[in-house]
């Protein structure tokens, strides 16, 4: 008496079988997995208004809406569990982050660029690695980084020499940011090196007040 081996079966052989590509399947099975993530938010949302209804006094009844963004989670949750090792952001705090400004005081350019790390980590990064002098201005958190990123971006446009590097003064950007982005918090992070290049009095009035008393 023998007994059955087992046979390994790939996502290739599938594809090969099928007459397409591994990546095709693999698009192909992401959209059927997406289906049934859908599938079942919409499941739960049904509960939950038809709850509403058994709740409340007879006669009544309350529009339904459909899934929102807290029963596509908890979905997710219950169709892969191990990928939620951490509590769910809301909807709204996704792109939070920080929009930053470092400025090449040899060239006369500042740099805007966003990051959703830890604060300064990323422009320390670049400031080591660019070679010569550069401050970083400001790290402004806000609720939304790439729109900000991408609103500093548009109103600079006519001012850009080579990718997120523009021919503005700190003095503009600073002054932009704190007008029209409605920063959650602004920190000026080299406050003694900005003072020596004589731009802290412009953009942070009330940081070169502690400055002076520092550097005197």
């Amino acid at each position: 008496m023998t007994n059955a081996q087992s046979v390994t079966i790939t996502v290739a052989d599938v594809a090969a079988a099928l007459g397409t590509t591994e990546k095709s399947m693999l698009r192909s099975l992401a959209l059927v997995g997406w289906n049934i993530l859908m599938n079942d938010a919409s499941r739960l949302a049904h509960q939950e208004h038809f709850g509403k209804i058994k709740q409340g006094p007879a006669g009544t009844a309350t529009r339904h809406e459909g899934p929102n963004w807290r029963h596509v989670v908890q979905a997710a949750q219950q169709l892969v569990p191990d990928s939620m090792r951490s509590a769910p952001k809301p909807l709204g705090t996704r792109h939070q982050g920080f929009l930053y400004v470092l400025y090449d005081s040899s060239a006369g350019l500042c740099k805007i660029g966003r990051t959703k790390t830890t604060k300064g980590q990323r422009q320390r990064v670049q400031m080591s690695a660019h070679g010569g002098i550069l401050a970083n201005i400001v790290n402004a958190e806000v609720s939304n980084c790439i729109e900000a990123e991408s609103q500093c971006h548009d109103y600079f446009s006519e001012r850009r020499k080579n990718g997120e590097w523009f021919e503005v003064s700190p003095e503009e950007v600073v002054r932009y940011i704190q007008d029209f982005l409605n920063p959650m918090s602004i920190d000026f992070e080299s406050i003694e090196l900005l003072e020596r290049l004589g731009i802290l009095q412009a953009i942070a009035p009330k940081a070169s007040l502690s400055a002076s008393s520092l550097l005197a």
